[in-house]
């Protein structure tokens, strides 16, 4: 049972790395015209690269900290409905691990 789950995961890994090559290139396409005015107007190339890397690191800031909030509110929404579902009670809180509070208490006795 676990070898399949790991295949699983292994194909949605494929899957994803196909996706986000796709999506970059269709991105870099539509962008054409604006890096050849980059070009016309006497940016070297790699000061266009420059730009392109600062501009998929914005974005990719932006997603990874979207993705991960919507997955913690999701994930906690649709264990609140898989409660429901089974009639069992449903807390309503959210906690925080222990092993991150140290952190924190590290960082004050500094």
């Amino acid at each position: 049972m676990q070898s399949i789950l790991s295949l699983g995961t292994y194909v949605i890994a494929i899957f994803a790395a196909i996706f986000l090559f796709y999506t970059h290139s269709f991105l870099i396409k539509r962008r054409k015209k604006e890096f050849g005015l980059f070009n016309i107007l006497g940016m070297e190339k790699k000061h266009i690269a420059r730009v392109l890397v600062f501009d998929t690191l914005y974005v990719a800031v932006i997603s990874l900290g979207a993705g991960l909030l919507s997955g913690i509110l999701l994930s906690k929404l649709i264990f609140m409905v898989l409660l429901k579902t089974l009639n069992f009670e449903v807390p309503l809180g959210l906690e925080i691990a222990k092993c991150l509070l140290v952190y924190d208490h590290i960082d004050k006795n500094i």
